[in-house]
């Protein structure tokens, strides 16, 4: 969670960094160099940041956790301002005031992109746009080579925490009975679950796929095979017929 006020600090350091450029031009600007202690301060402070930030990432990818990964960016953010404060010093002290300001707008248009980033990621979670596509394709590539799978019809993922809860509908072959379709499901459950890093759980459903051969003493039905039946209906009805008139005529005698 990040408050209010820190969302407004590109905006406060961009407008510092655009009065301290304009008080150069005027000749209003004052600043008459810093000490050298503070030069190696900011390179000091530039490379504890960058530690946290590779420790910190690495903490972000194996946990996935959103709050881990935006302190990440954080302490990234936090190396563009040192250095950009290191670079500021520098050439104050060498005479080039003008550069500290400038680095600071450049530092404020970073900061301002980080944060879309996290606002798009945040905002693509609480949307629930999961499992995306690279997620998809790796889901729908290990369904398929599942023996059994047909197609895959849709994949649905919910978040919860790092880890992932998938919902999936599979084609199987209709011919199969209800038994060997919940073997196939529980084999492309078993493959998600073992091939997915964070796969907590995952719903199979699976749908009758239209066979392409036909059932099993039955031949393929087409217009001739109509025909056929109905002049075995013809001889069936003729025959009962004079089966029941022979009936009716030895009840008479």
């Amino acid at each position: 969670y990040r408050s209010p006020r820190s969302y407004s600090s590109p905006t406060w350091i961009t407008n510092s960094s655009a009065n301290g450029v304009y008080k150069i031009f005027l000749g209003e600007w004052g600043f008459t160099g810093a000490t050298e202690i503070a030069l190696w301060v900011s390179l000091a402070g530039a490379g504890l940041k960058v530690w946290l930030t590779l420790w910190t990432g690495r903490i972000g990818k194996e946990t996935r956790n959103s709050a881990v990964k935006a302190l990440a960016h954080d302490h990234r953010n936090d190396i563009y301002s040192a250095l950009a404060a290191t670079v500021g010093i520098f050439f104050g002290r060498s005479g080039v005031p003008w550069v500290d300001p400038l680095a600071g707008a450049i530092v404020s248009l970073v900061i301002l992109h980080t944060g879309v980033e996290i606002l798009r990621s945040a905002t693509a979670d609480l949307m629930d746009t999961l499992p995306g596509k690279r997620l998809g394709v790796e889901i729908s590539n290990l369904l398929t080579s599942v023996d059994g799978v047909q197609a895959v019809e849709e994949v649905h993922a919910h978040r919860f925490g790092p880890y992932l809860v998938v919902n999936i509908t599979i084609g199987v072959d209709g011919l199969l009975t209800v038994a060997q379709g919940d073997r196939i499901a529980t084999r492309a459950e078993k493959i998600l679950l073992e091939k997915i890093e964070f796969m907590r759980r995952v719903y199979v459903h699976y749908h009758p796929v239209e066979s392409q051969e036909p059932p099993v003493g039955k031949k393929n039905y087409g217009p001739e095979d109509k025909d056929k039946e109905d002049i075995t209906a013809n001889k069936m009805g003729h025959t009962t017929q004079s089966n029941s008139a022979q009936l009716a005529d030895m009840t008479h005698n």
